[in-house]
């Protein structure tokens, strides 16, 4: 089980074209996945012939917290280049 940022978020708000939201308190699964998603996209530019499985294997050898792993890009690509 691997563990995503699905709360305390800035997004772009809809006020102006320079504006923030920030989402201190909104719980939503639904950033879950385009946040994994974007998580792999940034993979790929870093080593673009990276499969999707050894994404997820990197992923899930991510730091915990307690037994919790927490999804870690920079550590993702940090070890994809050892």
């Amino acid at each position: 089980l691997c563990f995503v940022p699905s709360t305390r978020r800035t997004s772009a708000g809809n006020d102006s074209k320079t504006s923030y939201i920030h989402w201190s308190k909104a719980v939503s699964e639904s950033w879950t996945i385009p946040h994994f998603a974007g998580a792999y996209a940034v993979c790929l530019q870093e080593k673009p012939d990276l499969s999707f499985a050894k994404f997820i294997e990197l992923a899930k050898n991510c730091p915990t917290v307690g037994e919790r792993i927490i999804l870690n890009v920079a550590d993702i690509v940090k070890r994809m280049n050892e």
